[in-house]
């Protein structure tokens, strides 16, 4: 199945699922998995607790994505109720 809702990937360069060979080659393919995948942010020297070890680094990368996404006109007065 693919991910069909905007996306955004970070993950530390140090991470031992990112550097595995299992996984290496499949990065430069999440496009294809992820279509609406914008960004793939790789954090030098950070393994794989990414939001511990560079909080800052990946609060900032959240907020440029979702800033980027802004709400559906009417999402917020449809929130919690039930169709």
């Amino acid at each position: 199945a693919k991910v069909q809702v905007p996306a955004l990937y970070v993950v530390g360069d140090r991470d031992g699922v990112y550097r595995s060979p299992s996984w290496s080659h499949l990065v430069p393919s999440l496009k294809q998995f992820v279509p609406l995948l914008r960004e793939t942010i790789v954090l030098k020297g950070c393994g794989h607790w990414t939001q511990q070890e560079r909080a800052k680094d990946v609060s900032n990368a959240l907020l440029e994505f979702l800033m980027g996404h802004p709400r559906p006109k009417g999402e917020a007065a449809n929130r919690g109720k039930r169709a």
